[in-house]
């Protein structure tokens, strides 16, 4: 079986995710939206690692960072248009600019924020353990 998913910087703190996430590197392609690559960044610096930790988990991932592309920023535009009473843009950028680029990429989000997804089309939001659920069944 071979799963695309996009993580939320949610997923970083699941570290014993991480680990079988990079068992499994093989048969999952793995991406990250630039903002959550910012966010993670910056949390791994409070948590005392570094950005150079970050880049080595990603290369462990076989992570790619792909480009917010115009298209993305559209969809992502026109989700926080239609959502703006529930999930207000200035709040919530971050999650419409990943939430299009995984349907753009048909990728599934994993998530611990599954309510700031729940606009998304196409694809699944799951929880970290949700996913290896459904990836080992």
């Amino acid at each position: 079986m071979s799963s695309r998913v996009m993580l939320d910087s949610t997923a970083f703190r699941e570290r014993s995710f991480l680990a079988w996430l990079r068992l499994n590197s093989e048969r999952i392609s793995v991406y990250v939206s630039p903002v959550v690559y910012a966010e993670t960044a910056l949390w791994y610096i409070y948590s005392g690692l570094s950005a150079e930790d970050l880049e080595e988990d990603l290369k462990a991932l076989r992570a790619e960072v792909p480009s917010i592309s115009r298209e993305a920023a559209r969809m992502a535009a026109e989700a926080a248009y239609d959502n703006r009473r529930r999930l207000p843009f200035r709040h919530h950028a971050r999650d419409y600019i990943v939430g299009a680029q995984a349907v753009l990429l048909k990728a599934d989000i994993i998530t611990h924020n599954r309510r700031h997804f729940g606009w998304v089309k196409g694809v699944r939001v799951l929880t970290p353990w949700e996913f290896v659920d459904i990836f080992v069944s």
